[in-house]
């Protein structure tokens, strides 16, 4: 069957295990709290001294897997083996025959990441095997997944704030839960994510930030933009220019799709631009000030000044690349 992390999660607290589990995808965070709960939540201390087992993929045969496998426990009802770097196991097909009648007293982990497995087997081995899939989280989706992994710290994430550590962060899910770590290390009492406490604790200015630039841009509030410009270019590492280039363009790329948007309201207007459902009526407010060109010329602009900014065709530093982008976007609005 195939499962969330909250459903493994939960079987777990009620101490209900599956005889065997594949878990795949792209997305680390999620397959490295898996395999936390194999090597720290099935077994005492004592008990993991004769019944956990780490093995690699590249070092492993499936003779010798499945002789681990079939082992009897000493001093426990279960043992753990877990499989890591289970892309480089050879001889993957050739565990299908222990799938299909897996041991009773083995609780089998086999950490697949960055492959796909064979949706197949899924359906095949139902009755004994839990599929577990973690992929990378779309960027539209990320406030929303940060501000779900506050209610789990007990911190409270408003939508601004959210948007902020995404574009700041990025998709490192291990990243943003370090982040949040250090607010709640830092004041344990804490229940709201303020901006006073992403300056202190997580580094970013409050008032001159990304996330305020871009929605000064785009919405053309000049006064505005041109103020956090000035900080920029005064204290540059608070904004490289490649951050900056990629979140304008998400930015445009937005209001592109929204301008070409036909018959399209709520959560399926949201899905095809590619922002929550909330921030809409940002993008459609904005949407009135640009056209299809003034659009298409402004993300080819920043296309070739997201390439200068890592070198390519140029040596210019980030404050003079800066000056000159915005100054090339003014003149197509």
């Amino acid at each position: 069957m195939t499962a969330t992390y909250k459903q493994i999660l939960d079987a777990f607290k009620q101490k209900q295990w599956a005889p065997v589990y594949i878990i795949d995808g792209d997305e680390p965070y999620y397959l490295d709290k898996i395999v936390q709960l194999f090597e720290n939540s099935i077994l005492n201390d004592t008990e993991k001294d004769f019944n956990l087992y780490v093995l690699y993929g590249s070092d492993t045969k499936s003779t010798d897997l499945k002789a681990y496998c079939r082992r009897l426990p000493m001093f426990a009802n279960q043992q753990v083996i877990i499989l890591k770097d289970a892309g480089n196991f050879r001889e993957f097909n050739e565990l299908k025959s222990y799938i299909k009648s897996p041991s009773k007293e083995t609780i089998l982990l086999i950490d697949y990441r960055y492959k796909k497995l064979n949706k197949d087997w899924v359906t095949t081995f139902k009755d004994t095997l839990v599929y577990f899939n973690s992929d990378k989280i779309k960027e539209y989706e990320l406030p929303k997944w940060i501000k779900e992994l506050g209610k789990e710290k007990q911190l409270e994430i408003a939508d601004k704030e959210a948007e902020l550590l995404a574009i700041h962060i990025g998709n490192n899910l291990q990243t943003i839960n370090n982040e949040l770590e250090k607010v709640k290390i830092g004041v344990p009492d804490a229940q709201q994510l303020t901006a006073e406490l992403i300056q202190k604790y997580i580094g970013i200015n409050r008032e001159y930030n990304v996330f305020e630039f871009c929605d000064a841009f785009i919405n053309r509030n000049q006064e505005k933009y041109y103020r956090i410009l000035s900080y920029f270019l005064n204290n540059i590492k608070a904004a490289p220019m490649v951050l900056i280039c990629n979140s304008l363009f998400t930015k445009f790329q937005q209001i592109y799709r929204a301008n070409i948007a036909n018959n399209k309201t709520g959560k399926e207007l949201a899905q095809f631009v590619g922002c929550p459902e909330k921030a809409l009526f940002i993008i459609l407010k904005s949407k009135a000030l640009w056209n299809i060109q003034s659009l298409e010329d402004s993300m080819l602009i920043l296309a070739q000044y997201n390439s200068k900014a890592v070198g390519v065709n140029s040596q210019d530093k980030d404050a003079a690349l800066l000056k000159e982008l915005v100054g090339r976007l003014e003149l197509v609005q």
